[in-house]
């Protein structure tokens, strides 16, 4: 196992075997990082990218680029490449995460509202690549972990089952259908 000092106070930690595992491990309160490394792992899909959020915050999606990579991967397909993009939220939408609202509204993007909170929040890759946070509630976010994890197909097997599961518990979002977040208890995407 091969440690080293990753980005603005993270850890990456590379783990040989048949397949390279890299894992790595930041701060929550530190969106920027989060943001970049959500957008390191887009680079990755040529499949899917499943999306389990509190409530699709703008601060970390429309803000911080995110929702633009999504876009963009969005808009390439057709081009001979599909990537199926899914997002499930908790049962209040952020209003002001504009883009991924247009992406859903187009088609582009399937946006299900889920009926209560999602305990994890996980954002997963081709079904192998993935970017998790510790369950938190809204008050804890910036005392938790995030992490990074590439390669992993035994915790993305796990985590498909919890989306699937999730998706069936929720509603495929309609235009008029989103509540304004809840200003008082907002829950981190």
């Amino acid at each position: 196992m091969q440690r080293t000092e990753s980005l603005q106070g993270g850890r990456e930690i590379k783990i040989r075997g048949l397949a390279d595992i890299i894992f790595e491990t930041y701060p929550n309160k530190n969106m920027d990082l989060a943001a970049e490394l959500t957008k390191k792992l887009f680079k990755k899909a040529e499949k899917n990218i499943k999306i389990v959020s509190g409530c699709l915050i703008h601060e970390f999606y429309e803000d911080l680029g995110v929702a633009e990579s999504l876009k963009e991967i969005a808009e390439r397909n057709g081009n001979g490449k599909k990537v199926d993009i899914e997002i499930i939220s908790g049962p209040v939408v952020d209003k002001q995460s504009k883009k991924i609202l247009e992406l859903s509204k187009s088609g582009m993007v399937k946006l299900y509202k889920a009926m209560n909170y999602p305990e994890k929040h996980f954002i997963m890759v081709d079904d192998k690549h993935v970017r998790a946070e510790v369950s938190h509630s809204a008050e804890e976010i910036s005392e938790t972990k995030g992490y990074s994890l590439y390669n992993t197909i035994f915790l993305a097997k796990r985590l498909a089952l919890e989306f699937e599961k999730l998706k069936k518990e929720s509603v495929l979002l309609y235009k008029g259908d989103i509540k304004p977040r809840d200003q008082k208890n907002p829950v981190a995407g």
